[in-house]
């Protein structure tokens, strides 16, 4: 006869020295009064039992439900009106069939056809900077021998401050012609006389004022033509060095410019990306079947307006897992590789076998409650033939711990010495209570595995009915 026992272990916390105490207490009664008291109440019948072989199991008990293995969402890559739609809810699909599709695809199509324009016109720039690196080349030679007469130029026209313009005889010419003038002035003195003035006065003036000016424009450089000068040689210096380290970096990299290449790559990758991604929206124009499954919903019928959103989900049910939670009073009960069975609610009667392969490593809040949550793959050959559907409500029980053909006594039976030692009392040929050390194993609230001390039939007290 097997017994199968089912429990949750709970944990009780108790202070450290009152633990100690009990402990001591009970140890010293044990050894010292519980014989005796055996002895003494020869007038009283002990309980007895015998002890068999059984089977005996620790399990925690929670709840699930039922999750496909993998889900996908398919979604239309535009608006417009579905043109037709194959499946509904519930249907079962292949990989590769045809689901649905839009009605109009003329602007996906010419959107396909600007990304690929677009993709070979950047290749085609990439392969003009590698045919022509030689033009390149010698367009960087001669952006360098024209940026060098530049900046000679500059140097020759650099004018600082006390330089002439003119030479020396002819500042002095200019000079002498504007002191004749001024003396010519300066002997016709004023004039009240108008036409006196236009017809003598002026003219000379005239002539004083520009020899004046003459002397002034030979004699030096104005601030500003200093100025101009310097920055002008200033920048020819610039353009004939950045022409220089051109022409060197092209020499370099066989005549092609790095940064111009580098640019030129990104173009080209970019128009891949954005190419491949036309290709991909007019193929999905047409919804495609990516997995054999079950479809779990469709979101409209063929002649509806579709939007971007998500138009039909496919589930794989044929390997479906078990999220689950259990108490956390029950969390050394559960760990990665245990057992477990699985009963629906709707399948009544039926047991479903299956492994723990995960347990969230922090608590979760459910129900308001501090549970442990994980997840549990159910035994393939369990679901051949069996219609299982997502959602579906179960209960688990874990197995936490497992003994078969084992040794077992009541836990009445048991005399708890401390330490993780235990004791009972055996009764011997004269009908008498023996106090026998024993190893347990696995326990519950019922019975308690014995590894040693102890062999089937012995006969154990289990307590003390007083008798009239």
């Amino acid at each position: 006869m097997k017994i199968m026992n089912v429990i949750r272990k709970k944990q009780v916390w108790i202070p450290v020295f009152i633990l100690v105490i009990l402990a001591g207490a009970l140890i010293v009664y044990r050894f010292v009064f519980q014989t005796d008291n055996v002895e003494e109440n020869s007038e009283q019948e002990v309980n007895t039992t015998t002890v068999r072989r059984g089977d005996i199991i620790l399990s925690a008990t929670g709840s699930g439900s039922l999750v496909a293995e993998e889900d996908v969402r398919l979604s239309f890559p535009t608006s417009g009106t579905a043109a037709f739609v194959n499946v509904q809810a519930g249907d079962s699909v292949k990989e590769g069939d045809i689901l649905a599709a839009l009605e109009d695809t003329e602007s996906l199509e010419a959107d396909l056809n600007v990304k690929e324009l677009e993709l070979l016109e950047a290749q085609q720039e990439l392969e003009e900077l590698e045919l022509t690196t030689a033009s390149t080349l010698g367009e960087a030679q001669l952006a360098v021998a024209d940026a060098q007469d530049a900046y000679e130029d500059a140097q020759s026209a650099l004018v600082l401050e006390g330089m002439v313009r003119c030479d020396d005889e002819s500042l002095d010419a200019y000079y002498q012609q504007y002191i004749v003038y001024q003396e010519q002035l300066d002997e016709l003195g004023e004039s009240n006389d108008p036409q006196y003035y236009l017809d003598v006065i002026y003219p000379l003036e005239q002539l004083r004022n520009q020899a004046k000016a003459s002397y002034d424009y030979c004699a030096g450089y104005t601030e500003y033509e200093i100025a101009a000068s310097e920055a002008e040689l200033i920048l020819a210096e610039a353009e004939l060095k950045e022409a220089q380290e051109r022409l060197a970096l092209l020499e370099e990299n066989d005549g092609i410019d790095p940064d111009e290449w580098a640019l030129a790559e990104n173009k080209v990758k970019q128009a891949e990306i954005e190419y491949k991604a036309a290709v991909e929206d007019l193929e999905g124009a047409t919804l495609v079947a990516p997995m054999d499954g079950t479809v779990m919903s469709v979101a409209g019928e063929s002649g509806d307006s579709v939007d971007t959103g998500t138009f039909i989900v496919i589930a794989d049910l044929s390997h479906p897992y078990i999220d689950f939670y259990v108490d956390e009073t029950d969390m050394d009960m559960v760990a990665v590789g245990y057992e477990v069975e699985v009963y629906f609610d709707a399948l009544e009667d039926q047991v479903f076998k299956g492994t723990v392969t995960q347990v969230d490593p922090a608590l979760v809040t459910k129900n308001g409650y501090q549970v442990v949550h994980g997840t549990i793959i159910l035994q393939a050959e369990m679901l051949e033939g069996k219609y299982l559907i997502e959602g579906m409500n179960a209960s688990v029980d874990i197995i936490g711990g497992s003994a078969e053909n084992a040794l077992l006594v009541p836990v009445e039976a048991l005399k708890d010495l401390g330490d993780g030692e235990y004791a009972v009392f055996v009764m011997d040929a004269s009908g008498s209570p023996k106090l026998t050390a024993v190893e347990i194993g696995l326990m519950d609230y019922t019975y308690a595995e014995i590894l040693s001390g102890l062999k089937q039939g012995d006969v154990v007290t289990t307590g003390i009915v007083e008798t009239e």
